[in-house]
């Protein structure tokens, strides 16, 4: 009996991590810059609940560096680009 738990708590812990490792963002070129920087501070739902225009979106982007967002010069139009598209206000 015991082993049976065990083995189902084991299970379910190495499920869990599948599950929870797993991005709630939609692929593409800069989804993975976008979970590595952003969460470093707030969860994902402040981006896939937000819908903005890319003008809105680089505003936003432009903040966050002004506040410590680690993003280089060169990942700030990457980031842009694809929230805009993964999130702009036509989605």
């Amino acid at each position: 009996m015991r082993t049976k738990i065990f083995v189902s708590l084991i299970l379910f812990l190495f499920n869990s991590q599948n599950v929870f490792s797993q991005s709630a963002l939609p692929v593409g070129e800069g989804s993975d810059i976008v979970e590595d920087v952003c969460t470093m501070c707030h969860d994902l739902t402040n981006i896939t609940d937000s819908k903005r225009s890319p003008e809105q979106w680089q505003f936003v982007v432009n903040q966050m560096v002004m506040q410590g967002a680690p993003l280089q010069d060169y990942e700030v139009d990457t980031v842009v680009e694809y929230l805009s598209n993964s999130f702009g206000i036509e989605k």
